[in-house]
């Protein structure tokens, strides 16, 4: 049996009811995620003036868990609750370590960028790039891409 006209317009009614309700509850969160981000960066703007130095380990552990582990904190409003350039409190907090290791080696790789994705489940194991004479192993590179040509290095 075909809907009517009348059905598939009561349809469209509905589902944009729906669209527009669930669009003002995503508002809603955004403004509270916002005012919650605030929240954070004052309370680390009040951690900054209580320690007694610029390095301490309270606030280099906030800052570190704030930028590796919250990417909407964002790293320079960070960076200046805690009365730093950005590049100086990512050189305080360093590189963070993801607990993912070389398949090859075994080292453990450093995250060094809030950009980076770990790869998928059951995707190519990672192994860090072996180097000779400061460019990639050419053992390496044929493994990856066939050759050095494949890798852009010639």
């Amino acid at each position: 049996m075909e809907e009517s006209l009348h059905e598939i317009l009561d349809g469209i009614e509905q589902s944009v009811r729906d669209f527009t309700g669930a669009e003002a509850v995503l508002a809603e969160a955004e403004q509270r995620r916002d005012r919650t981000r605030q929240t954070v960066l004052e309370q680390v703007e009040r951690l900054q003036a209580e320690v007694d130095a610029a390095h301490s380990p309270e606030l280099i552990g906030v800052l570190r868990h704030l930028y590796w582990q919250q990417p909407g904190i964002h790293g320079r409003p960070l960076a200046e609750a805690a009365d730093r350039h950005l590049n100086d409190m990512l050189a305080a907090i360093g590189p963070s370590p993801p607990g993912i290791f070389c398949a090859d080696c075994g080292t453990e790789l450093l995250r060094t960028s809030r950009s980076w994705k770990p790869p998928a489940r059951y995707g190519p194991p990672l192994m860090r790039v072996p180097l000779t004479n400061g460019e990639p192993s050419d053992k390496w590179l044929r493994a990856r891409f066939g050759s050095k040509a494949a890798a852009g290095l010639l």
